[in-house]
C-alpha cells in the first residue's frame, strides 16, 4: 500500500523546527525532498517516512535500532536491552539516553563542586550515533543498527558498508558520499551535523583531546562498525617501527613523509599509510592545509600516547 500525505506527522516537524526558530511547512517539506509529485499527487519519500512517519508499526514492522550492554566481554549475558523505531530526529536522544544508563560515570573533585566524567567521552558518543543513523542502509529493515555495551567497550554498527569507490582512508580523510541525503538535509537543518564528512575525524579528534585510546573504524562485509574505548583503557600497544619516528620527532620537532619514507626506507605510498595510521592511534598530529598538501608534515600528539621502548 503506498504512502500517503496523511502518513507524514507535520506537528512532530513543526515541534522539531520551531526552537530553531525555522518554520516548517508543506513549502519546506519540497525544499528538503520530503515529498514527490507522481502522477499529480505528492506522496512522502522513504526518507521522509523514517523522518516524520506516523504509523511506525505499520510502516516499519521491524526496529531501526536494536540496543544491548552485555555482561562481560562478550555477546553471552545480557543485562539489559531495548528496540527503537522511533522517528529517527527522536531516536538519537532515546539511544543516548540507553547508553548513559548502562555506562560508568566517575568523578573528579574540584575544591568544593563535583564534576562527573562520563566513561566515554559525550561528543565521539553523539557523533557515532548520528553517524550510524546517517549513514545506514534502511533497504532491509531486517538489519538494524546495533549497539552493544561491554565493559571494555561501546560498539555500535549500522548496515551498509562505506559507498563503492570510497575507501576508509578516505572516508577518515573527510570526504563524505551522504547515502541517504533527505536524512543528512533534515539533519543539517535540525543542527544536528555541522557539515557532511566531518564525522569520524571529530569522533577521532574528541578522543585525541581527551587522551583517550583512538576508536576503532572497521568495514564488515556489509556492515560498518565504530569502537569506542573508555577512559580507563590504555592506549594499544605500539609497533616497533614507532620508536624511530618518535625519536626523530623528539630530535627534530616534526617530520615529513619524505623523510619518513628515507628513514623507514620503504615506498612513499607505505610511509604515508604508516603515518596516517600513527595519527589515528592518537601518536601523531598532521599538520596540513589539506589532504592533499605536499608539505604536510606531522608532530607528536600528547606525551600519554607515545610508545616506550621495550
Amino acid at each position: 500500500m503506498r504512502s500517503t500525505f496523511n502518513d507524514l506527522d507535520f506537528e512532530l516537524a513543526r515541534q522539531l523546527f520551531s526552537p530553531l526558530n525555522k518554520p516548517f511547512t508543506k513549502s519546506t517539506a519540497n525544499s528538503l525532498e520530503l515529498l514527490v509529485d507522481y502522477q499529480g499527487s505528492q506522496y512522502p519519500t522513504k526518507g521522509a517516512l523514517l523522518l516524520f512517519g506516523k504509523d511506525r508499526n505499520r510502516l516499519f514492522p521491524d526496529p531501526f535500532i536494536r540496543l544491548a550492554r552485555f555482561e562481560g566481554v562478550a555477546k553471552s549475558e545480557v543485562i539489559d536491552q531495548a528496540e527503537i523505531k522511533s522517528p529517527l530526529p527522536l531516536a538519537i536522544d532515546e539511544v543516548l539516553a540507553f547508553i548513559q544508563r548502562n555506562t560508568a560515570l566517575g568523578a573528579k573533585i574540584h575544591s568544593a563542586r563535583r564534576e562527573d566524567i562520563p566513561e566515554y567521552p559525550p561528543a565521539a558518543v553523539r557523533e557515532t550515533v548520528i553517524n550510524a543513523i546517517l549513514h545506514a542502509d534502511y533497504s532491509t529493515q531486517r538489519s538494524p543498527i546495533q549497539v552493544a555495551i561491554f565493559d571494555n567497550r561501546l560498539e555500535i554498527t549500522n548496515p551498509g558498508p562505506l559507498p563503492f569507490g570510497l575507501s576508509l582512508e578516505t572516508a577518515l580523510s573527510g570526504v563524505s558520499q551522504l547515502r541517504n541525503k533527505v536524512l543528512g538535509r533534515v539533519f543539517r537543518e535540525l543542527q544536528l551535523i555541522e557539515q557532511w564528512g566531518s564525522g569520524l575525524n571529530r569522533i577521532s579528534s574528541v578522543c585525541l583531546q581527551q587522551n583517550i585510546a583512538a576508536p576503532k573504524f572497521e568495514e564488515l562485509d556489509h556492515f560498518f562498525r565504530v569502537t569506542l574505548y573508555p577512559r580507563t583503557a590504555k592506549v594499544a600497544p605500539s609497533e616497533s617501527w614507532h620508536i624511530s619516528i618518535i625519536e626523530y620527532i623528539q630530535q627534530h620537532g616534526k617530520i615529513s613523509a619524505m623523510e619518513a619514507e628515507k628513514l623507514w626506507k620503504l615506498t612513499r605510498r607505505t610511509a604515508t599509510s604508516r603515518l596516517k595510521k600513527m595519527c589515528q592511534a592518537g601518536i601523531l598530529v598532521e599538520l596540513s592545509t589539506g589532504p592533499f598538501d605536499p608539505y604536510k608534515t606531522f608532530i607528536l600528539a600528547e606525551p600519554r600516547n607515545q610508545p616506550r621502548k621495550t
